[in-house]
């Protein structure tokens, strides 16, 4: 699991310009630049492969898709669909329990030792709880269903009535 380290710096590259990122593994708990996962067997075409002549250490990065992860159960077990997050053991990932970004979904289940690895699908994204949904965003009783839709027209009318007048 790895987080961006710094600006993208410009480079040389086959007599164009390009951009190089830098990344390091995870240190903390719902890191907000995770980007992927160091992808250990990566298949089909690697992008920007020609450019590891320029690079001290390269990996490829899977940014989307399934790949092996490194997990923990440093809050609780995980079951498949669960999403995954960073934990504080560097570059391992763990359950999401509490709204924040996360790094994809497991497709595997594991309840093994401190730290294992699993199939997991990476789609970097933030993680909302259904019971967030349901109380502090829609506002809705327990078993009332949650339409976006009227969200977004009742905040675009808010939007309207309270911005717009202060104009």
């Amino acid at each position: 699991l790895v987080v961006l380290d710094g600006e993208a710096k410009e480079a040389d590259y086959y007599g164009g310009k390009t951009s190089i990122a830098y990344v390091k593994k995870s240190s903390k708990p719902y890191e907000s630049v995770m980007i992927g996962v160091v992808s250990t067997n990566p298949s089909g075409e690697v992008l920007g492969e020609a450019a590891y002549s320029l690079l001290t250490n390269p990996k490829p990065i899977a940014l989307l898709g399934r790949t092996p992860l490194k997990v923990s159960i440093e809050n609780g077990s995980i079951q498949v669909g669960d999403p995954l997050e960073s934990s504080s053991i560097p570059g391992v990932a763990m359950k999401a329990t509490k709204a924040g970004p996360v790094v994809g979904k497991a497709l595997e289940s594991y309840n093994g030792g401190e730290t294992g690895k699993i199939m997991a699908f990476v789609n970097v994204s933030y993680y909302l709880p259904e019971e967030i949904f349901q109380t502090e965003i829609a506002g809705n009783e327990q078993g009332s269903s949650f339409n976006p839709i009227e969200l977004l027209v009742s905040d675009f009318a808010k939007f309207f009535k309270e911005g717009l007048a202060k104009l």
